[in-house]
């Protein structure tokens, strides 16, 4: 594949990586996410005969939301959820072991908030916690990738986090692009790991076309975030950022209630990076995944959940993903959703519930059989999710 100068510079810029997930705990939170080259993965070309024609079959396995922690049940903070924080962890072993039987699993993927933030609060360490979800999530067979959540800025200072967005082959026409829900953020300021950083004094402002302004260094921008959020939200004029979503919604109608700081938005330089993606992989032949911790789809989740640059990521979907994504995953949102695409991009936008407040908590994981044929992909959803059952058929336009 020929690359181009400018695609080469917002691969570096955005910290592109395409390599598996090793599960041994280190000094650092980076160990559960560093990513490594992976001959396993590289060589996963699952094609079937059908009809005389190749198809190329993968499976992805999914969770998300687990934010296990070593506590007695408690509630959300409307206490209407119980929420279940060492249960989460027999989903996970339910999920890896049930992952593990299967051949054509390509890709197990977690979307973020693998542990309560609970595990860094007066003076805990979450290396515990980790130690023990990594245990769980170690299977030779199960290749990882994760999203960043906001329990993710909550526990780790983001230096030690993945750099996303992340784009790695599934097969030989499947492709899974991970986004960065938090490029902008009002959760880590910019001195929160000692080291500020470049755009702490960009003006945060929804441009008309809804994009998030900024530099090209714009990643994990909190100064710009905060000032969004203070424009958009009268509740947060005064910059408490405190966790209290019940507050933090009091008066606000509409896609307005995405203004508060359990979200994040995606930004322009990522926004960028995405486009190039999803032309080269259509240049390539290539299916895409598209998962993001925050929903997209304005409708795929409650209102309160959905990133705040939804509309241009939305367009920017429509315009370079119609048929090249077939799916786009996200988590957040406990309840989970669901939601199809217009035209042209008719397709799946499917929000994971979280088992931590699932009735059904042993079995709230995802599976997703993905076929790539010669015109068109096929997607059939699987688990404890508002679209088990169901298949969708993506025409290549």
């Amino acid at each position: 594949m020929v690359v181009s100068s400018h695609q080469a510079r917002m691969r570096r810029k955005a910290g592109l990586r395409s390599t598996p997930l090793p599960l041994v705990l280190a000094s650092s939170f980076m160990v559960l996410y560093m990513v490594v080259v992976s001959q396993r993965l590289q060589s996963l070309r699952r094609t079937t005969l059908v009809a005389g024609s190749t198809v190329d079959v993968v499976k992805v396995g999914v969770v998300s939301d687990l934010q296990y922690a070593d506590r007695e049940d408690g509630w959300d903070h409307t206490g209407v959820y119980r929420r279940r924080y060492r249960g989460s962890l027999g989903t996970l072993q339910n999920a890896v072991e049930s992952w593990s039987r299967d051949p054509l699993i390509a890709a197990a993927l977690n979307l973020g908030d693998l542990l309560d933030g609970w595990n860094n609060q007066n003076g805990r360490n979450p290396a515990a916690a980790l130690q023990t979800v990594q245990t769980v999530m170690h299977r030779p067979a199960l290749t990882w990738f994760s999203a960043v959540g906001n329990h993710e800025l909550y526990n780790f200072d983001r230096a030690s986090l993945p750099q996303l967005p992340l784009s790695t082959k599934m097969s030989r026409r499947w492709r899974l692009l991970v986004l960065d829900s938090y490029a902008y953020n009002a959760i880590q300021s910019p001195t929160y790991s000692g080291v500020p950083r470049e755009a702490e004094d960009v003006a945060a402002e929804l441009l008309s076309d809804g994009s998030l302004a900024g530099t090209e260094h714009d990643t994990g921008n909190y100064a710009a975030a905060r000032r969004l959020l203070m424009e958009k939200n009268p509740n947060l004029k005064a910059g408490n950022m405190t966790p209290g979503a019940a507050v933090w919604l009091d008066g606000l109608q509409g896609e307005n209630r995405k203004f508060t700081p359990l979200n994040g938005g995606i930004g322009r330089l990522q926004l960028r990076w995405l486009t190039d993606e999803l032309i080269a992989a259509k240049r390539r032949d290539e299916w895409v995944v598209v998962a993001s911790h925050v929903p997209i789809h304005p409708s795929s989740a409650a209102s309160e959940n959905i990133i705040w640059d939804s509309a241009p990521v939305m367009r920017a979907l429509s315009m370079y993903g119609a048929g090249v994504v077939a799916l786009v995953l996200s988590g957040h949102d406990h309840s989970g959703g669901f939601a199809v695409g217009d035209f042209p991009l008719a397709v799946p936008f499917l929000t994971l519930p979280s088992p931590l407040e699932s009735v059904s908590a042993s079995t709230c994981f995802t599976t997703i059989t993905l076929e790539a044929h010669a015109s068109y992909a096929s997607v059939h959803i699987e688990g404890e999710n508002k679209a088990s059952g169901s298949s969708f058929r993506v025409e290549r336009l």
